[in-house]
């Protein structure tokens, strides 16, 4: 039983890390807050670009293998705010990737990602 139980720490441990596309590690951040959550989760997003006159979108989707959420927004190259905030209320239980992708005028992009766990709550919902 504690082999399982240290299997599965190590998993989450693993999963809280993040990844990155080469080369955007300076001009993409990410990070995801609450890292855990309990269903129904209000997750906060934080993207930081760099000031680039190529910038023109950045989308923001939480995903797992039942549901999936995502926002988008437009960019003004250079004069882009730098500090991005994507709010995703009521996300039900699931593992979820949460990647932001950054794309320039020619449609190339750039991504990082996090992971997430909404658990589920151990007390009903009243319906």
């Amino acid at each position: 039983m504690a082999g399982i139980q240290r299997a599965s720490l190590l998993l989450v441990v693993l999963m809280m890390g993040s990844t990155t596309s080469a080369g955007s590690r300076d001009r993409l951040g990410i990070s995801v807050s609450p890292v855990i959550g309990i269903e129904p989760a209000f997750v906060k997003v934080q993207v930081t670009i760099e000031a680039d006159a190529n910038n023109r979108r950045l989308e923001v989707a939480a995903e797992s293998p039942d549901y999936r959420r995502s926002s988008e927004i437009s960019l003004d190259g250079s004069r882009a705010p730098r500090v991005n905030i994507f709010e995703f209320p009521a996300l039900p239980a699931g593992t979820y990737e949460v990647t932001s992708t950054l794309t320039d005028q020619r449609g190339d992009g750039i991504s990082a990602s996090k992971f997430l766990i909404v658990a589920q709550s151990a007390v009903p919902s009243r319906r």
